[in-house]
């Protein structure tokens, strides 16, 4: 007898729920530690098939308070694993952000699908407008990567009644390498489109394409050599639901400090928050 995958993921997340029902009568959530509360809800959150969410992202650099690069975005989980992301227009900055921001790139009203296949998430079609800027925007893709690694779990206090607020520090290592990945990300689709037909860093002339290539060849270089001086932080506070178990929103902050080639240094913070609803 044949069984087909959405009857093995219903039977997965009546398994789930009724663990979840089992776990709430015996133990109760008070009891789990702070590590197994995180994991409990990111499970949880694997086992819904459809919800939504909405959130924001921003940059600020030094100790200004004003933020140079914002953008306004929302997402639906359809089926268990298709995800579709969309951004708002940001308003237009007077000033403009460091030139090796993680988010220097505009994403201003942006439209792509992303599917779970083979344990990650991977965009469905290629290009810019549905590339790596989805992962920088992917709560699920978010919280995989920090359950997968080294960092540190801890229970807020005061939380609102009814929710459990967790605290997740990620170690220097796993902050910078997250960093790496994006920024990495970033120039290789830079590096992509110059092959690309009708892009506009694509080039008929092989003479303007060489000198592109170089210009691409010495910034990655620099890159590299920042990311490898670079100083990074990243906290995560996730809201938990103490009845359902289920994530109730994400936030982010993460610090960098780095010294461009000119020896001034520069502080960066990027922020996020992001807020989950409709589970079914």
């Amino acid at each position: 007898m044949m069984i087909g995958y959405r009857t093995i993921l219903r039977f997965r997340n009546m398994m789930f729920w009724l663990s979840l029902t089992l776990c709430v009568q015996g133990c109760g959530m008070e009891q789990l530690s702070a590590e197994q509360s995180f994991n409990r809800a990111v499970a949880g959150l694997e086992g819904v098939d459809n919800f939504t969410f909405k959130g924001d992202a921003a940059i600020r650099n030094g100790d200004s308070g004003i933020f140079k690069q914002t953008v306004a975005f929302e997402g639906q989980l359809q089926n268990h694993n298709l995800l579709t992301l969309t951004t708002a227009k940001s308003p237009p900055s007077s000033s403009t952000a460091s030139t090796y921001s993680a988010g220097s790139m505009s994403m201003d009203g942006l439209k792509g699908k992303m599917k779970y296949e083979k344990g990650a998430w991977r965009p469905l079609a290629s290009g810019y407008s549905n590339g790596d800027w989805m992962s920088r925007l992917n709560p699920l893709e978010q919280l995989q990567y920090i359950g997968d690694t080294d960092k540190k779990v801890a229970e807020e206090y005061g939380a609102a009644r009814g929710t459990k607020v967790l605290r997740i520090e990620l170690a220097p290592e796993a902050s910078r390498k997250m960093l790496s990945e994006a920024l990495n990300g970033q120039m290789k689709q830079l590096r992509n489109r110059m092959d690309q037909k009708g892009d506009l860093l694509y080039s008929d002339n092989a003479k303007a394409r060489e000198r592109l290539q170089a210009v691409w060849e010495r910034e990655n270089q620099e890159l590299n050599r920042l990311l490898s001086n670079t100083d990074v932080s990243t906290v995560f506070h996730l809201t938990v639901n103490k009845k359902s178990y289920l994530p109730q929103k994400l936030s982010s902050e993460r610090k960098i400090s780095y010294k461009d080639p000119s020896g001034r240094k520069w502080d960066e913070t990027m922020v996020s928050d992001i807020s989950f609803s409709e589970f079914r």
